[in-house]
């Protein structure tokens, strides 16, 4: 929530990572070891978020939730069939569950939300928005809106940096 960085390596293309790693979920499945049965939660965006990253950090006990790119190979066909077509549709939300601790959500708000989550709060919460109305969503993108504005932060900050 602070956007308070604990670890960072610099991207400088796909040599970043692969002189030590074989891919990116090595590398962030090596930054996540020290939290490994310590009750934590990783927010992450679609540049990272898949099926497989996701068991493998349940099996460390890290709960995950991120936002996912529909086209990504392990993606299953399903969830890739299924759209939501518009805000006024009585399906705002479709639920997939992909084995007992994966779950996947669309979520219809101004556009199509993807959403990958080991997290097993699925249910719909109420808050209000800026304007002060009341908002219904699953209780998941409530979390990972709060969370990912921590990520948003220091990207920000770290904007100004050249």
């Amino acid at each position: 929530m602070t956007g308070y960085c604990l670890q960072i390596v610099p991207f400088f293309g796909k040599e970043t990572y692969h002189a030590y790693y074989k891919n990116l979920d090595e590398l962030i499945l090596y930054f996540m070891k020290d939290y490994q049965n310590k009750n934590v939660n990783v927010y992450m965006d679609n540049y990272y978020a898949h099926p497989n990253l996701f068991m493998k950090l349940k099996e460390m006990d890290i709960n995950s939730t991120g936002t996912f790119r529909i086209n990504r190979k392990d993606i299953p066909k399903m969830i890739k069939g299924n759209k939501i077509k518009n805000k006024k549709s009585i399906k705002k939300v479709l639920y997939y569950s992909l084995g007992n601790e994966l779950f996947a959500l669309k979520w219809f708000d101004k556009r199509e939300v993807r959403l990958l989550t080991t997290n097993e709060d699925l249910r719909f919460s109420e808050r209000r928005n800026k304007k002060g109305e009341i908002v219904q969503k699953p209780e998941a993108i409530f979390q990972y809106i709060k969370y990912m504005g921590g990520v948003d932060q220091l990207n920000q900050k770290t904007s100004f940096i050249k």
